[in-house]
């Protein structure tokens, strides 16, 4: 047994801003991911250093899997699902704006330059560049049908192109100074352009003509919007003190103006109410004029971006002190004015423009880690669900689901059932890789070994033991006998095996090394290696895997139908659960053996620690629980499953949860706060 009991070095590990594993499925190129906590926003992906330095004006692709954003002249191109970061170069100088097409294939920049360049997302190469403005061109945007490209430019015009051959279709003239912001109406009949010359112009897109002037503005327009039926518009005005105005898109008519000093202005997605920077961030009815509720707690008082999110019940803002010193990103549920997420920055942090994915899962805001420079900053994409729920069912078919395990990545979840099937499933798409088994028994328990490189999977007849197979290509190694109808736990340095109530077998050769006189419905190392806890019907023992001692013996005192068992990631802890006497869950010192709390969960099938240590995932009939692993408090209850969940795992960066359950399913759940 030299060897055996061990130190546990972990295979992934905290690097600067970097944590393993993935989030919401989503890789990255490089590694590492991180999902959010209650009130702390964390990085997927942090960009800077020898990228070239910070960017900002994200924009998210229609798909959510890419965003872009502008640095100077440089265009910055990072695909989410690739982990590829693109540095588009081409223009001469500042990029000014950009614009996905609506199919999501071809991003759009303008520049200072007078051009427009656009580009492939698949290879970033450049597509075709578009001439013709005699100043800076300040805006850019597809037509709704991805036909049409629409320019404005400080030559005081608006350019319509051709999208798939780059040609001149019409130039609109009226404006007399530079127009600063272009937008197509939602069904592409109609352009609405905003100028410095303080009007907003609606153009017939098909014929280039006028159709009216919006007068009334008393300073350059910043900003301009569609609501989403098309019927009205909303514009800003430049500057802190600027005015947001409400517009009948068909006569033109003034129908309410919200003065008072805005810096932003963000619209909501149903195009009902603005959130506004006015004596702080406030929610204004845009048809009424009326205040709707001012967000309390924020930050500081200069706000430098704003963003609702697509289902409208959150807003997010980035603030800071004046001259760029501390910084903070904050996210308030509007309806009850509570704030989501709140992380402050530390001295010299500078937080820039703020971007919500479409499908919300995903936030980009530019962030400038003690830089008072932005050129110096780095750029962080951040994930946001603030509440878990069912991401991916992952399998259905017609046996109940009794194991699920992780791969060491994140990547993949091994399952297997009482039809005899172990599976491998990609965890981001639900695909199945591959199938291990050929005409096995039933299938108890599988694990994926710490190392990645082998799954293993504890069966009845005809096999009757545990099989281990080569995880890259499904290939079956070995049987160790005597590990049927068990729970399995493979040692933390992926050396050896444990099953079979319990016996310790040498992974490499197959060969019995131990073998304990102990109890094994569930089994559990502790994260050092040198001590196995082994579950019986209403106590947990623990052994010294050396020597094969008993240490000690947890009472689970008055509970009874042990299930599962699992060790605190840290080895302070053993939590237990049972399905009798009153169910609930029993968590002991494992040092002293001393109960240190009971959960009140009723009748527990599984459990398992989520990575930090911070939470329990409990499963019942029909239910998964998250617990508070320190105060014993409910978290969050998921449902879906239609039966009992026999298996609950934490994937290794802690942002989703694998279960199995008697409805013959496999479920992924997350992101988990």
């Amino acid at each position: 047994m030299k060897g055996l009991a061990k130190e546990w070095r972990y295979g992934f590990a905290l690097a600067g801003w970097f944590l393993i594993g993935l989030s919401v499925g989503i890789p990255a190129s490089d590694g590492p991911a991180a999902c959010v906590s209650v009130n702390t926003w964390q990085p997927l992906r942090v960009m800077g250093g020898d990228d070239g330095g910070g960017a900002d004006g994200w924009v998210w692709s229609p798909d959510s899997t890419a965003v872009v954003g502008r640095s100077n002249r440089v265009v910055k191109l990072w695909d989410t699902g690739t982990g590829v970061l693109r540095k588009l170069t081409g223009h001469t100088a500042v990029v000014r704006s950009l614009a996905w097409s609506p199919d999501g294939a071809q991003v759009a920049s303008a520049s200072a330059d007078q051009t427009v360049i656009v580009w492939d997302r698949a290879t970033g190469a450049r597509v075709r560049t578009l001439t013709g403005h005699m100043g800076s061109v300040e805006a850019v945007r597809w037509s709704p049908d991805g036909a049409q490209i629409a320019s404005s430019s400080a030559d005081q015009t608006v350019s319509l192109w051709d999208a798939a051959t780059g040609a001149l279709l019409r130039r609109l003239k009226g404006h007399t100074d530079g127009v600063s912001v272009v937008r197509w109406s939602p069904d592409g009949a109609q352009i609405a352009s905003g100028s410095n010359d303080e009007t907003v112009k609606l153009w017939d897109a098909a014929t280039g003509q006028p159709r009216r002037t919006l007068d009334g503005h008393t300073r350059g327009v910043a900003w301009v919007e569609w609501t989403p039926d098309g019927l009205q518009i909303v514009s800003r005005e430049f500057g802190a003190g600027g005015a947001v105005k409400l517009w009948d898109a068909a006569t033109g008519a003034l129908l309410q103006s919200l003065t008072g000093g805005f810096g932003l202005a963000a619209l909501s997605p149903d195009g009902t109410r603005v959130a506004v920077m006015r004596l702080g961030l406030q929610i204004v009815d845009l048809a009424t004029g009326a205040l709707v509720q001012t967000l309390s707690g924020l930050a500081y008082s200069n706000v430098y971006g704003m963003a609702w999110s697509p289902d409208g019940t959150q807003v997010a803002a980035s603030s800071g002190l004046g001259g760029g010193y501390r910084a903070a990103l904050q996210a308030w549920d509007v309806a009850s004015d509570t704030r989501v997420r709140d992380d402050r920055r530390g001295l010299y942090d500078v937080l820039g423009s703020v971007a919500w994915s479409p499908d919300g899962l995903r936030m980009a805001v530019t962030f400038f880690p003690g830089a008072l420079q932005f050129s110096d900053g780095t750029v962080q994409i951040d994930i946001l669900s603030p509440v878990p729920g069912l991401s991916r069912i992952l399998y259905a078919d017609t046996a109940r689901v009794s194991s699920v395990a992780w791969s060491p990545d994140g990547l993949q979840v091994v399952s297997g059932s009482s039809d005899q099937t172990v599976n491998v499933w990609e965890a981001a798409t639900g695909a199945r890789i591959r199938r291990l088994t050929e005409e096995t028994g039933r299938v108890y328990s599988v694990g994926w070994s710490p190392n990645g490189a082998q799954i293993a999977a504890s069966v009845g007849p005809p096999d009757n033991g545990i099989i281990l197979w080569e995880a890259a290509t499904g290939a079956r190694l070995r049987t160790l006998d005597g590990g049927a109808r068990s729970t399995l736990a493979w040692s933390p340095d992926s050396l050896y095996i444990a099953g079979g109530g319990i016996r310790i077998w040498e992974a490499a050769t197959g060969l019995l090394v131990q073998t304990l006189l102990a109890h094994g419905a569930s089994l559990a190392w502790s994260p050092d290696g040198s001590q196995i806890a082994g579950l019986g019907d209403d106590l947990v023992a623990i052994y010294d895997v050396a020597t094969g001692a008993e240490i000690r013996t947890l009472d689970a005192q008055g509970s009874f139908g042990g299930t599962a068992v699992a060790w605190s990631p840290d080895g302070r802890r053993i939590a237990a659960g049972f399905t009798t006497g009153g169910g609930r869950i029993r968590v002991w010192d494992a040092a002293t053996g001393a109960l240190v709390r009971t959960i009140e969960a009723g009748a527990t099938r599984s459990l398992a620690w989520s990575p930090d240590g911070s939470q329990i995932a409990s499963g019942a009939d029909r239910t998964i629980t998250l617990w508070d692993a320190a105060q014993g408090r409910r978290l969050h209850t998921l449902n879906g499953h239609t039966g009992e969940v026999y298996s609950v795992a934490w994937s290794p960066d802690g942002c989703r949860l694998a279960s199995g359950a008697n409805d013959d399913s496999v479920r992924i759940w997350g992101p988990i706060p």
